[in-house]
């Protein structure tokens, strides 16, 4: 069973109709209509009752079609936030700060809008927040320190 065929088996699925699904999906209906066939084999069942007037989702057809939208909505999720993290546009950032930097240029970066990224808040002594004990927890490393009067 591949995405595809499942895309393919929703169309039909919805539209009811071999013809406007295959119009839906811009490709000829002998393709589609093979590309079923070829899923049903592989499933070992009959996921449409044809006759000459309509087609009908058998019992099989109605399980699966619950299954392969929930699969295709998660896929499309999973595409979505991946290229959202890869472009730097949600994800997570971790900021550990010792008390005397809440002054000047930390309170405006935690008000940096970040309404994608998941904000935890954790206090720590300077002890807590030593840089070995913190290599376990780095994901990037900042090559120079923040600095408000940077050139």
């Amino acid at each position: 069973m591949e995405f595809r065929q499942l895309r393919y088996f929703l169309a039909v699925a919805e539209e009811l109709h071999f013809g406007r699904a295959a119009t839906r999906l811009d490709m000829a209906q002998p393709p589609l209509s093979r590309q079923i066939a070829s899923l049903e084999e592989s499933l070992g069942v009959q996921l449409f009752d044809r006759s000459r007037s309509q087609i009908r989702l058998t019992q099989a057809g109605v399980v699966l079609q619950d299954h392969a939208r929930q699969i295709l909505d998660r896929m499309d999720t999973a595409q979505r936030e991946t290229r959202l993290v890869g472009a730097g546009g949600a994800g997570r950032l971790r900021i550990a700060f010792v008390g005397s930097a809440s002054h000047g240029l930390l309170p405006m970066l935690i008000k940096w809008d970040c309404q994608d990224f998941r904000v935890r808040r954790t206090r720590g002594s300077p002890h807590r927040l030593h840089p070995q004990r913190l290599a376990s927890h780095r994901e990037h490393r900042a090559s120079q320190p923040l600095s408000p009067h940077r050139p």
